[in-house]
C-alpha cells in the first residue's frame, strides 16, 4: 500500500494538485483493489472486505463479529 500512496503523490506532483487529487485517489484505490483481488494471501480478510474503496470511504467505525 505504501508504494501505491507514493506513486499517487508523484502523479499529483507532476500535475496540478488542485485539479487531480480526487482523480489520482480513485486511481490508487483501483490499483489497490486490483492487487487485493489477485493476492494469494489474506483470502479470509478478502471475504470480509471485498471492496477496498467502500471500506476506506466509510471512515471510523466499530469492528466486531459483524464488521459494521
Amino acid at each position: 500500500m505504501l508504494t501505491l500512496l507514493a506513486d499517487e503523490r508523484a502523479r499529483i506532483y507532476k500535475r496540478h494538485p488542485e485539479d487531480v487529487k480526487e482523480e489520482e485517489k480513485k486511481e490508487t484505490l483501483r490499483r489497490w483493489q486490483d492487487r487485493w483481488d489477485r493476492a494469494p494471501k489474506g483470502r479470509w480478510t478478502h471475504r470480509l472486505i471485498p471492496n477496498i474503496a467502500e471500506w476506506v470511504e466509510k471512515g471510523h467505525r466499530e469492528v466486531g463479529y459483524y464488521l459494521k
